[in-house]
């Protein structure tokens, strides 16, 4: 029989004083009894096992990393009931089909979360990334324990939406932004002044036709612009096509109240609502999403893709015919959770609303070559788009449709937005809302925007484009490298000699009264020029920041 000594030894480590008269085992000459044969010991100590758990190392997890959620540390009066994620697949319900959302204005924040953005005010490094405490927090406890998502900023705008979901188009329980396709059931704007605020002008505007000094027009004259000016950390607001110029503030007459950002919304209406709920957004990041936690994540993407949709609709370039969809504006959803641990359940969420695009992506009218990775079309003749409408996809077709790719690409970096053109984000429709488009080649419309970079947004703006009148020639522009993703939507056998000479007998020659010649516009010493005389119109047209 195998004795207890043999199968396990009584010392589980070095540190562990063997028996008197051994180095390495017990004594000598002396014969071990069998568990047999003797009789059960009452232990003073811990068993053999539990010393071996005991000095088994624990995992300490990694820096910005989060624990499994079911690591539940024992409830204490130095600590709060474990917030679990148990109840996820629950709350996801409130994005299902035939769900009602109900939706209040804000003001997108700065853009932020890529190295070229400045941090927004009241935002640091270390709230992106998870504190000690939040290492062990579920994501449903990272929601609920977030000062910037569960607490929205203030806005002076009221406007309220109410939605009801008609499908999820993409998105899922770890997926990270939800893209839903909403029918509007109603829509409150009221972007006038609360009666505060009224009260408070009136007062100031009676000062400035009553008082004669100067100094104290001055006085009322700054209370009255403070007035206006946004709750939110250092935004302005600005009304659609003003390029940035603010209404200067005439003394006696009270200043012009800006409308919110984005196109109005009207009943009925059909409309794609993306959400950036952090609850819903996995542990894992990507390679430029790091270490920042989930919190952190949604509200740097929201950030980003409502700025530059902000900017391209302030510069009168969302909706057809431009490349970007139409833009309704920057909102907070309220919602809720089914978790009992979770005291105060209403949360909020950010999202924008913009146009529903009832199209097909490049990337979906066609298959990849395994070996050359080439866009080949599915269907060359009557192939069938998303909205019920047909095209032929033949060669004119598809260089129909990368001039109008390419014409819109330049006209955003002419107003300071440069994207990253992917077939997958590329959407091809025959409609505009309801009305069919009697066009040669259907509609051509670039989505996702989370990653585009907004140059008057950067911590030292480029203004490469900006400061000339014409957007620039597509020559200078693109190039067979930079369009490697379309290879074969265009001819497969092109070289570089074929994709320029394209280039030319498409958009003419680089000194093309519509565009801005690349031998002037890449020019150092012409660039610099003409950055000094255009300074002081710069400076005067300056983006403002955003909340």
């Amino acid at each position: 029989m195998t004795s207890s000594y043999e199968a396990q030894p009584p010392w589980p480590s070095r540190e562990h004083t063997p028996p008197s008269g051994s180095e390495d085992g017990p004594p000598k000459g002396k014969q071990l009894p069998s568990t047999a044969e003797q009789p059960p010991k009452k232990q003073d100590g811990p068993s053999d096992e539990q010393l071996q758990t005991q000095l088994q190392p624990k995992p300490e997890p990694r820096s910005g990393d989060q624990l499994p959620t079911d690591t539940k540390p024992a409830p204490s009066p130095q600590n709060v009931p474990f917030i679990d994620d148990d109840n996820l697949s629950k709350d996801f319900e409130q994005y299902e089909k035939g769900s009602k959302l109900v939706l209040t204005y804000q003001s997108p924040r700065r853009p932020y979360g890529r190295s070229e953005y400045p941090n927004p005010p009241g935002i640091d490094s270390d709230d992106k990334v998870l504190s000690e405490a939040e290492k062990r927090l579920s994501r449903t406890g990272l929601v609920y324990n977030d000062r910037h998502i569960s607490n929205p900023i203030a806005d002076q705008y009221k406007a309220t939406v109410y939605l009801t979901v008609m499908k999820i188009i993409s998105g899922g329980p770890v997926a990270g932004t939800q893209v839903i396709l909403c029918k509007v059931d109603e829509a409150n704007y009221d972007d006038r002044m609360s009666k505060k605020q009224k009260g408070t002008l009136l007062r100031s505007v009676s000062l400035l036709r009553t008082k004669s000094t100067r100094v104290k027009k001055r006085f009322a004259r700054s209370s009255i612009a403070n007035l206006f000016s946004q709750e939110n950390e250092g935004s302005s607001s600005l009304s659609r096509g003003t390029g940035g110029k603010k209404e200067p503030d005439v003394a006696g007459k009270a200043p012009v109240v800006e409308s919110l950002d984005g196109e109005r919304l009207t009943v009925g209406q059909l409309a794609v609502l993306k959400v950036y709920d952090a609850m819903f957004y996995p542990f894992q990041y990507g390679m430029y999403q790091g270490p920042w936690k989930v919190t952190s994540r949604a509200d740097q993407e929201h950030s980003r893709e409502a700025g530059a949709y902000k900017h391209l609709w302030t510069h009168k370039k969302t909706g057809y015919p431009h490349l970007a969809p139409q833009y309704y504006g920057s909102w907070a959803i309220k919602l809720t959770t089914t978790n009992s641990v979770v005291e105060d359940k209403q949360r909020f969420a950010r999202a924008i609303i913009m146009e529903y695009i009832e199209g097909t992506s490049i990337e979906e009218l066609c298959f990849r070559t395994a070996k050359e990775y080439l866009l080949v079309p599915r269907n060359m003749k009557q192939c069938k788009m998303a909205d019920g409408t047909t095209w032929d996809l033949d060669r004119k077709v598809r260089l129909d449709v990368f001039k109008e790719l390419l014409d819109g690409y330049v006209n955003m970096l002419h107003h300071g937005v440069n994207m990253r053109l992917d077939p997958q984000n590329i959407l091809l429709t025959g409609k505009r809302g309801d009305e069919v488009l009697k066009a040669e080649q259907p509609r051509v419309v670039a989505i996702d925007y989370v990653d585009a970079m907004i140059d008057d947004e950067r911590k030292e703006p480029l203004r490469i484009y900006q400061i000339w009148e014409k957007p620039p020639h597509p020559w200078g522009e693109t190039s067979l490298p930079k369009m490697q993703y379309f290879h074969g939507w265009f001819p497969h056998h092109w070289k570089p000699g074929h994709f320029d000479s394209w280039l030319i007998r498409t958009f003419g020659q680089l000194d093309d009264p519509k565009y801005t010649d690349p031998n002037i516009s890449k020019n150092p010493e012409l660039s610099k020029a003409r950055q000094a005389s255009k300074q002081p119109e710069l400076d005067q047209d300056s983006q403002p920041s955003h909340s």
